[in-house]
């Protein structure tokens, strides 16, 4: 079940060239990821709430194209695994119908000490059901 963010590139995300600084799209994926928790009914806060944290312990990024300030940057967000410690989204960075990125980024449960835990099985059957099949790169 996708989750699609968009997103107005302000002029500070950008370098002396006019382009967006890679460091950006990272924060993007970010905004998309809680977004995507969020359109399935659920929340960070909620997972937080828990004494849970869903930490990034991997990310990648391959970078296809460019964006600039003013244009609107669409981010497509899967979760594509799931297991009882941890998950991986997948996510899509278009401009009007132009790719121009895609990643991933890896996340393990801990608890409030940085603990890796598993999480509730609620939460396990819940981000299974909103899986998607996806599996791209």
């Amino acid at each position: 079940m996708p989750s699609r963010t968009a997103l107005d590139v302000r002029y500070v995300e950008t370098d002396a060239m006019g382009i967006v600084h890679h460091s950006n799209f990272l924060h993007w994926m970010e905004v998309a990821r809680t977004d995507f928790m969020k359109d399935g009914g659920r929340s960070y806060r909620d997972f937080e709430s828990k004494g849970l944290r869903l930490v990034v312990i991997g990310v990648d990024v391959i970078y296809r194209g460019s964006a600039r300030y003013g244009d609107r940057v669409q981010v497509e967000t899967n979760i594509v695994k799931v297991h009882p410690r941890g998950a991986t989204f997948h996510y899509q960075l278009f401009v009007e119908d132009r790719l121009i990125a895609t990643g991933h980024t890896e996340h393990l449960v801990t608890d409030t000490s940085g603990k890796t835990v598993s999480m509730p099985s609620e939460w396990l059957d819940y981000l299974k059901q909103i899986q998607s099949p996806h599996q791209g790169s």
